[in-house]
């Protein structure tokens, strides 16, 4: 279980209060890097590209409960993570998970298909449709 965030570049219509569509920004999973959602065809390609476009103006990132996340909020959840749990998985675990150890006792998305980079930090960049 984890929770998603959305950007959104304006507010909803001012006519009929429907949403604009967002952008995925990503997820939060308990124990593991955030998974960076990017969009190479859109020219997001890691964490300062998505930090670019928070910066307009009128646009703000949603959690998937509706609850509006700060920039500083947002970067923090992606670059300050760790599990003070105990990941104790076997190779075989790693692999079946397409995962690998990371810092912090979190656990990373190995480089793939879907994963195409690492990034600096706490966070993978993602690929593809996902939630």
């Amino acid at each position: 279980m984890g929770t998603n965030y959305y950007w959104h570049k304006q507010d909803p219509c001012p006519h009929c209060n429907r949403p604009y569509e967002p952008l995925h920004v990503g997820k939060s999973c308990g124990g593991w890097y955030f998974s960076l959602h990017v969009i190479p065809e859109s020219g997001i390609n890691d964490l300062r590209d998505w930090e670019l476009l928070w910066q307009k103006p009128g646009s703000f990132i949603l959690d998937e409960y509706g609850r509006r996340i700060t920039l500083i909020e947002m970067h923090s959840i992606i670059t300050d993570r760790s599990w003070h749990g105990v990941v104790a998985w076997s190779t075989a675990h790693y692999l079946r998970n397409q995962a690998e150890p990371g810092l912090n006792g979190l656990v990373r998305s190995a480089l793939g298909e879907r994963c195409v980079s690492h990034g600096a930090g706490t966070w993978d960049c993602i690929v593809g449709d996902f939630s």
